[in-house]
């Protein structure tokens, strides 16, 4: 049987929303997006998985089953 080993996964997801204004320049409408209301429409998502394997690291699952078998005998 094949020994199962513990992996922390990771996700990382990056969402871009878009919305217009009228400004005189690139800093006006920088700070109108900071300050003022805006409707912001979602213009999509991405996201990534990252998985790390976890060495020396006590598996709780296991343990966990190890003590119920203990305290059944």
């Amino acid at each position: 049987m094949n020994e199962l080993k513990e992996f922390k996964l990771e996700r990382r997801t990056v969402l871009v929303e878009e919305c217009y204004v009228m400004a005189k320049d690139w800093e006006d409408a920088e700070e109108m997006g900071y300050m003022e209301e805006q409707d912001w429409e979602f213009s999509y998502d991405e996201a990534e998985i990252y998985s790390e394997e976890l060495d020396n690291v006590v598996n709780l699952n296991d343990e966990r089953n190890r003590r119920i078998e203990n305290d059944k005998t």
